[in-house]
């Protein structure tokens, strides 16, 4: 949303990279936290606010684990198999598709069983 508008205003360096820097990495904070109230409101009426607390923590370790895996498997295909070009973007799609699906998946067995 920022790029655009810094495109058509044209404003000095300095005021620049600052505005890219906002539109990159406070406004993902800000949807996150978005999404953080949305669950504790959702599921209040389930489970206690602490139960949803560590719900949501395990999920965003499990997040972290699934990427930190991925990224290795990323690494040893695009490093070690020298993968390039197509087959690289293939390769880095199919991860994090695979990824996020495991992580997805595992993160609903957890909460129902």
């Amino acid at each position: 949303m920022v790029t655009p508008i810094l495109r058509a205003a044209r404003p000095g360096k300095r005021l620049t990279s600052i505005l890219g820097f906002e539109g990159t990495t406070v406004d993902p904070i800000g949807a996150i936290i978005a999404v953080v109230v949305y669950q504790g409101l959702a599921t209040s009426h389930e489970r206690s606010v602490l139960n949803a607390v560590l719900g949501f923590a395990g999920r965003v370790g499990l997040g972290v684990a699934g990427g930190a895996a991925g990224a290795v498997v990323l690494w040893l295909l695009l490093k070690k198999l020298k993968l390039s070009g197509g087959l690289a973007a293939s390769a880095i799609i199919g991860t994090v598709i695979t990824t996020a699906g495991l992580c997805d998946a595992r993160a609903g067995a957890s909460s129902s069983g």
